[in-house]
């Protein structure tokens, strides 16, 4: 399943912004070194099958300002 929803979460002080991809039980994968929602898009996309895969841009990278 390649179906990509972009989004952004207006909160106080920041503008978020997540990928979703997929359905299923909710799957949040986090980044283990300063990188944004793409660099996880590999296996985000492998996992979309089996899970509702949410990635986003770490505070101060890429979309996120």
């Amino acid at each position: 399943m390649n179906d990509v929803k972009t989004r952004t979460l207006q909160v106080p002080g920041a503008r978020l912004h997540y990928e979703v991809r997929g359905t299923g039980p909710l799957l949040l994968m986090i980044p283990g070194a300063p990188a944004d929602a793409g660099a996880l898009a590999g296996r985000a996309a492998g996992l979309s099958d089996r899970y509702t895969v949410v990635t986003y841009d770490q505070r101060g990278l890429s979309r996120r300002p």
